[in-house]
């Protein structure tokens, strides 16, 4: 039941976009899309950025191998997609948008920690 839960909550927080961005992260980190030198490239700049640390990673452990894309329009739009990779587990692809929110941005990226948590708490 707690597993019908957290579905249903990150189902609210998914938007068609973050669907599609989803699957292009999975087909690009995980797929063939890329040469596996441009992958591991691309996993390196991703795990690097700290631009997400406050968002979907703020709740994760640390043992937990995490590379993310953020994006925000300024206003009221901020996302979030990530590669997701707790130990000895297999990854988790998680895209989150949060729009049509008005305020600092502090709120969205706490919003977006709070996905971040229930994909934790989902995984286990």
């Amino acid at each position: 039941q707690e597993d019908d839960h957290v579905r249903i909550l990150l189902e609210a927080v998914v938007h068609d976009d973050a669907i599609g961005e989803a699957d292009d992260l999975r087909s690009v980190l995980l797929g063939h899309v890329l040469s596996v030198q441009s992958r591991t490239q691309l996993l390196r700049w991703m795990e690097s950025s700290e631009t997400g640390l406050d968002r979907l990673r703020a709740r994760l452990p640390t043992a937990w191998r995490t590379a993310d894309k953020t994006g925000a329009n300024g206003r009221h739009t901020s996302n979030d997609v990530a590669l997701l990779s707790p130990p000895g587990r297999a990854a988790v692809v998680v895209s989150a948008y949060i729009t049509q929110c008005l305020g600092p941005e502090s709120k969205r990226a706490a919003m977006l920690a709070e996905v971040g948590g229930l994909v934790r708490a989902w995984v286990g």
